[in-house]
C-alpha cells in the first residue's frame, strides 16, 4: 500500500504523505494548487487478509430472511461467485447486533450466471440499473438490493459516477467510511470470513468515523450529510482528518455542486432518525446550512430546543416537522423555492407553503384562519404552537370538528337557495359559534338578523 503514497516535505521537517490518486484527481479537477490540503501524516494502513467472522454470521442467521440468503449463496457458488454482506447492514450487525432496515449484499464473479440460478430457485427480477445493481424478490415478498462489485470514475466532482465491474478489494475502497467497507462471506467454502481492509472494525470499537480517501467529499458531497448521519445515530466522533476534509468540502461549496434532489434524500434520511436534532446542529456548526443557502439561526435552534422534549408518532411526521422548521419557520426563508427545488411530494409541499404563517395567525380574519387551520396537519399545528408559545391543537380540532347549528335548509331560508351569501352566511355562523361560544339556534338567528346578514 507505501507503494500508492508518496512523501513531501512541508516547512523544514514536517513530511507528510500524498497518494498518486489524490496527485492524479487534484490535476483533474482544478485543486492543483491547494493540493497540501489532502495529504495525510502517514500512508493508510491496509488489511491484506480476512478475519475470522463466525460470530458475526451466527448473528446473521438468526435474521428471518437468512433462510432466502442462504439460496441466493447456494446460486452464487453454482455460478462460481462470491457474494457478501457489505455496507450498513453489516455495521448495524456489528454495532448493535442485527439488521434493522433490507440487507445489503454484494456479488463479485459471473453476474449473469448468478441471476440465472436465482431466477430458476424462483426469485424475481425487479429491478436493474446501470449502476450495477439489481433488486431481488422471493416467494415471501423479502426484497434483497444486491451490487455488482464495481469502481467508480467522477468525470467532476459532485457528477454522478461512472461504474465498471471490478473485484472486491476495488469495491471496498471506492466506498466511503472505513467501517463501511468491510465484507462478511455468505458463499462457501469461505462462508464466515470478514474481509476488512481498512481497519473499520477497529474503528468500530473506537465509535470513529474515519474516510478511506480525502478526496471522497468532494467526489460526492452527499457523504457529508451521510456521515453526519451516522454520527448522530450512533454518537460517534469524527477523526481529525476526515472533519478536515469535510470542512474543506463545504467551504468549497461542494454540496452545492450535486442536484437538489439527491440532497434532499439525504436530508430526508437524516431527519428519520430518533437523535435528527444532533446533526442538524452539528451541520449547521459545519456551515452546511449556510453553504446551502439555508436561513439557520437562533430561532431555528430555539424551536429544535422546544420539540427535543417532544416526541413524533412516525418517521413521516417527524420528517415533516423538521422539514417545516429548517425550511418554513422563517418567512424569509423562501418555503416555495425549497419545495420546488427537492421535488417535494405534494402533501410535504403544502404543509411547507403553509408553515410560515404562523406569524399573522392571530392577525387574520376569521374566515382565512379557519380556512387554513383546517388545511393544517398535526406537523404544521405543533410548528405553530411552538413559534407562538400556545397550544393550538384545541382550537385545531374545534375548527375541524365544527359543523353550522343550523341546518342547510334553515341557511338556505335565509338567502333564497344558495350561493355567495349562502357561504357567507355559513362562516358567520361558525364564527359566532366558534368565536364567541353561541350555541342557540334562536340566538344564532336573532345576532343574523340583528347584523342583517
Amino acid at each position: 500500500m507505501r507503494s500508492w503514497y508518496r512523501p513531501f516535505l512541508v516547512g523544514e521537517e514536517k513530511i507528510v504523505w500524498l497518494s498518486q490518486e489524490s496527485i492524479a484527481l487534484s490535476n483533474r479537477y482544478g485543486f492543483r494548487d491547494e493540493i497540501d490540503k489532502y495529504a495525510i501524516l502517514y500512508p493508510i494502513r491496509m488489511r491484506g487478509y480476512p478475519m475470522n467472522g463466525s460470530d458475526v454470521f451466527k448473528l446473521f442467521e438468526k435474521h428471518s430472511f437468512f433462510p432466502s440468503i442462504a439460496r441466493l449463496s447456494f446460486a452464487s457458488l453454482r455460478a462460481r461467485s462470491r457474494l457478501f454482506l457489505v455496507g450498513g447492514a453489516l455495521r448495524d450487525l456489528l454495532l448493535v447486533g442485527k439488521i434493522c432496515r433490507e440487507p445489503d449484499l454484494l456479488i463479485e464473479g459471473d453476474v449473469d450466471s448468478f441471476l440465472e440460478f436465482a431466477l430458476k430457485d424462483g426469485y424475481h427480477l425487479r429491478e436493474k440499473t446501470p449502476f450495477l445493481t439489481l433488486k431481488l424478490e422471493d416467494e415471501n415478498g423479502f426484497k434483497f438490493d444486491i451490487s455488482v462489485c464495481r469502481k467508480e470514475s467522477y468525470d467532476a466532482p459532485g457528477a454522478l459516477p461512472r461504474v465498471f465491474p471490478a473485484s472486491l478489494s476495488e469495491d471496498l475502497y471506492r466506498r466511503d467510511f472505513t467501517m463501511n467497507s468491510m465484507a462478511l462471506t455468505l458463499t462457501d467454502p469461505e462462508k464466515g470470513l470478514l474481509y476488512d481492509p481498512f481497519f473499520g472494525f477497529n474503528d468500530l470499537k473506537e465509535r470513529v468515523l474515519r474516510i478511506i480517501r480525502p478526496f471522497a467529499f468532494l467526489e460526492d458531497p452527499t457523504r457529508i450529510i451521510r456521515g453526519i448521519r451516522l454520527k448522530a445515530r450512533f454518537s460517534l466522533v469524527f477523526d481529525e482528518l476526515t472533519l478536515k476534509a469535510m470542512r474543506i468540502a463545504v467551504d468549497k461549496g461542494a454540496l452545492r455542486w450535486v442536484g437538489w434532489v439527491r440532497i434532499w434524500r439525504e436530508l430526508e434520511e437524516l431527519f428519520k432518525e430518533d437523535k435528527a436534532i444532533d446533526g442538524i446542529l452539528f451541520m449547521e456548526n459545519l456551515g452546511c446550512w449556510k453553504s446551502l443557502g439555508v436561513k439557520f439561526g437562533d430561532f431555528e435552534k430555539l424551536l429544535l430546543r422546544k420539540v427535543a422534549l417532544q416526541g413524533f408518532e412516525s418517521d413521516i411526521d417527524r420528517v415533516e416537522f423538521f422539514t417545516l422548521v429548517i425550511f418554513g419557520a422563517n418567512p424569509d426563508g423562501c418555503p416555495e423555492r425549497w419545495a420546488k427545488l427537492f421535488q417535494l411530494p405534494r402533501r410535504l409541499k403544502k404543509s411547507l407553503l403553509l408553515a410560515p404563517l404562523w406569524r399573522r395567525l392571530k392577525k387574520m380574519s376569521f374566515n382565512e384562519r379557519y380556512r387554513f387551520l383546517r388545511e393544517a396537519g398535526k406537523s404544521v399545528v405543533k410548528l405553530w404552537s411552538l413559534c407562538l408559545e400556545e397550544d393550538l391543537f384545541p382550537l385545531w380540532e374545534s375548527y375541524n370538528k365544527a359543523r353550522p347549528i343550523l341546518s342547510e335548509d334553515e341557511i338556505e331560508a335565509l338567502v333564497s337557495g344558495k350561493g355567495p351569501e349562502y357561504g357567507r352566511i355559513k362562516m358567520e355562523i361558525l364564527r359566532l359559534q366558534l368565536e364567541e361560544g353561541i350555541n342557540d339556534k334562536d340566538e344564532i338567528l336573532r345576532r343574523l338578523k340583528e347584523r342583517s346578514v
